[in-house]
């Protein structure tokens, strides 16, 4: 789970048509002083045409900002990993022996844990899968690839390769999937799969240090029920690029409420740098501007600590965390711990 996925309105504004209060159970503009709802709509820039544009990329712009001030502030308290295994699955393939196309999803599948453990490693920790590549074998045209989330059913990541008969074809991913275990595929309808043995690949990755915290094998699955897999030792000329890594979001996506009044602050001094810096012209971006920056002031001062008008503030983003206690046997925080970058080169 992404920050901007659970922490996006979070916070709702009154005086917006429609709008309801979030799962925050709070307004901004009424949770945080000196803050008015009208500021917003005369603050947005020919981009955002109105309230509802500015508000949107100021939620971004403070999400992306928290999520760097969350993990500095906890990076002094504890030692992550970040990325606890590396991994290319190489493209070494057999290409005499090929498997008859069919409606049938092929591919791979990772799990964070096997048949019978209960839990991961660590729920610090998520797949982030950077890109994919299949081999065309007999076939050119369009290929459908879809990335599931074995434990949910849901469709994580679907698209097309521009598969070219007896080629590899790549296709940049980029993403992150907070799951236990997903299912990398594609639709062999119309390709005859090539042979590509995961057996030393299997081996490799899943005795890498971590125990039962992680595999891979290869899988197929009926078109009727893609994530009921079958796994076995082909991963039939699908390969990819992907990582084991801890991030703090899931930490602070499953505690929120912890997090609330941190994070609102921190919105509020992002909507004072829009007020300050926006380009329109008027009483709110011109006459109010000392407003702004002690508004400013104010919010960064109650959201990261100092000293205003005499009184010293600890700062509600440390108190946060000040009140966390991670388990020191958790996968993710361990010290000193090895990284495992595995490149199927067999």
């Amino acid at each position: 789970m992404s920050l901007n996925s659970c922490l996006k309105d979070y916070f709702v504004l009154d005086g917006c048509s429609g709008a309801t209060v979030g799962n925050s159970g709070f307004y901004i503009n009424r949770l945080l002083e000196g803050l008015e709802f009208k500021m917003l709509d005369y603050i947005a820039d020919e981009q955002q045409s109105n309230f509802s544009g500015v508000w949107s990329d100021i939620q971004d712009r403070a999400i992306e900002m928290f999520g760097h001030d969350v993990r500095q502030e906890l990076n002094k308290r504890f030692r992550l990993k970040g990325i606890k295994q590396s991994v290319n699955n190489g493209r070494n393939i057999d290409t005499t022996t090929t498997t008859t196309a069919s409606v049938q999803q092929r591919g791979f599948v990772l799990e964070q844990y096997t048949t019978g453990a209960s839990l991961v490693d660590s729920n610090l920790q998520q797949f982030y899968v950077q890109t994919i590549a299949l081999y065309g074998s007999n076939y050119t045209g369009d290929v459908t690839y879809t990335i599931y989330n074995l434990d949910t059913a849901d469709v994580l990541k679907t698209g097309t390769i521009a598969s070219v008969a007896n080629t590899w074809v790549s296709v940049d991913i980029y993403e992150y999937y907070d799951c236990g275990r997903i299912f990398v595929s594609y639709d062999a309808t119309n390709v005859d799969s090539v042979t590509q043995s995961t057996t030393k690949l299997e081996t490799a990755v899943n005795t890498a240090g971590y125990g039962d915290g992680l595999m891979l094998n290869g899988a197929t699955s009926a078109p009727g029920t893609p994530t009921t897999i079958t796994k076995g030792n082909d991963a039939f000329g699908l390969t990819a690029t992907w990582a084991v890594v801890c991030k703090w979001d899931n930490l602070v996506c499953q505690n929120i409420d912890n997090f609330k009044m941190a994070l609102a602050y921190c919105i509020g001094a992002e909507i004072c740098n829009q007020r300050m810096y926006t380009s329109r012209l008027n009483e709110y971006t011109v006459f109010d501007r000392d407003t702004s920056a002690g508004l400013k002031q104010l919010y960064l001062t109650k959201y990261k600590g100092g000293i205003l008008d005499d009184i010293k503030y600890d700062g509600l983003l440390v108190q946060s965390i000040d009140g966390i206690n991670l388990n020191k046997h958790d996968g993710c925080i361990e010290c000193n711990a090895d990284i495992n970058f595995t490149d199927a080169l067999l």
